[in-house]
């Protein structure tokens, strides 16, 4: 019999949340509706990612349902995303965007493959010094002062 794959309620999440004595953190929020809910759980961060888009073609980018997310739970728990970011500039959109941290999956994956723990440090060293230089270029002191300010159109 094939494995039910429903999304747990929030009962189910809160029971998660009581056994855990660890910093909890949800991911997959694509929507206000589940980032309302993973609050509501006891979340001590939530993710906004489409998982790279692997698991569904027509997932939207985390970027497309960031607004919606942030006026729905700013300031209740932690914003990170992830999904597609490669680059400095893409984590500055990130956090332009309202997160506090972003993720970066395949750059990493690509260091270490090309040559490894070297090569990771080679790859956060480059994203590390552009996403420097543009917060230089903007004005931008640290990462909490980026701000939808920063882009072009939104």
């Amino acid at each position: 019999m094939a494995k039910d794959c429903s999304p747990l309620q929030s009962k189910e999440l809160r029971e998660i949340r009581a056994m855990v004595d660890r910093p909890l953190i949800f991911k997959g929020i694509l929507s206000a509706v589940d980032a309302v809910k993973a609050v509501d759980a006891g979340a001590d961060a939530i993710v906004v990612s489409n998982h790279g888009a692997h698991t569904l073609d027509y997932l939207p980018h985390p970027l497309q349902v960031m607004d919606e997310i942030v006026a729905a739970v700013g300031g209740h728990t932690v914003i990170c995303v992830d999904g597609g970011f490669r680059r400095g500039s893409d984590v500055l959109k990130g956090l332009a965007f309202g997160a506090r941290l972003v993720g970066l999956g395949r750059p990493i994956l690509y260091g270490l493959a090309a040559d490894g723990e070297r090569g990771v440090q080679a790859v956060i060293e480059e994203i590390t010094g552009e996403l420097k230089r543009l917060m230089t270029m903007t004005n931008t002191p640290t990462p909490a002062h980026a701000g939808k300010h920063l882009l072009v159109a939104f």
